[in-house]
């Protein structure tokens, strides 16, 4: 076997797996570049968690730390795997049993199973929807575009006010407030006035 056939062995078998990082992204199609030592490869594939009838996909940026897999060896064959921490960029969390995916934004989604908690939380921390065995807590504005039903009852602490009709089982507000302000009272030799404050 000739040295130049050794020698083209040899690179081959190094480069079957290759660390980097991201030195440049393409949006579409989703390419990216991949700095190994002094080599900057051509466009390569990223590899995403899926990408069939279930399909995940999100933008890499430049710094990130991957893998290069290549078929034979030959880097242009190359598939970019994602996901590798470095001092750059440091995993969310340690912290055994949770999960979390942290967003560019300071936005997160993470759960934690050791407590059974779901929290998704916006950037700012102003947003935020917390989830556990005891029930939702939301923070911040809440709008519902359609009907809401509550089985049981609804505990307010602050005021509850309406643009439209408030009603019970037993009528609207418009309709007592009629029966009130109109209301009088039958007395022995006269009837009483109505009331001199409107409801």
């Amino acid at each position: 076997m000739s040295d130049a056939i050794l020698s083209d062995i040899q690179r081959r078998l190094n480069n079957l797996v290759r660390s980097g990082v991201i030195a440049e992204v393409q949006p579409s199609p989703l390419r990216v570049k991949v700095k190994i030592g002094d080599l900057v490869t051509d466009w390569l594939r990223p590899q995403m968690p899926a990408a069939g009838p279930v399909s995940v996909s999100y933008f890499p940026s430049a710094g990130e730390a991957v893998q290069v897999i290549s078929e034979s060896g030959d880097l242009r064959n190359g598939v970019v795997h994602l996901g590798l921490h470095n001092a750059s960029n440091e995993p969310p969390t340690t912290e055994p049993g949770v999960y979390k995916i942290r967003f560019s934004d300071g936005t997160f989604v993470s759960y934690d199973i050791n407590d059974t908690v779901l929290v998704i939380e916006l950037m700012g921390g102003e947003t935020s929807l917390t989830a556990s065995l005891e029930g939702w807590v939301f923070k911040g504005r809440v709008t519902f575009e359609n009907a809401v039903t509550a089985k049981e009852t609804i505990d307010a602490e602050g005021n509850i006010g309406t643009k439209s009709e408030l009603s019970d089982s037993k009528g609207t507000m418009a309709s007592v407030r009629g029966i009130f302000n109109t209301h009088d009272h039958d007395e022995t030799d006269s009837v009483t006035l109505p009331p001199n404050q409107q409801m």
